[in-house]
């Protein structure tokens, strides 16, 4: 989670567009993925990082709320 989410942050700082796509634990999507990538069977997909040049610029959302949390 943590190397995607640098993956993330370095995509956007150089201009790209990027998401940020689950697999797991959804066992279907963990098997089609497996297949279409030809993995190993010891090896298990978590999630699909989809990075391009974006089409549109979005306006940035605040979505903070300080009242959701919570420290001590």
């Amino acid at each position: 989670g943590a190397a995607i989410q640098n993956i993330l942050l370095e995509a956007t700082h150089m201009g790209l567009g990027c998401c940020w796509c689950a697999i797991d634990p959804i066992k279907e999507r963990i098997e089609a993925y497996k297949e279409l990538f030809l993995l190993k069977s010891y090896l298990a997909p978590i999630a699909v990082v989809s990075i391009g040049y974006p089409n549109e610029v979005k306006e940035f959302v605040d979505r903070y709320d300080e009242e959701k949390v919570t420290w001590y």
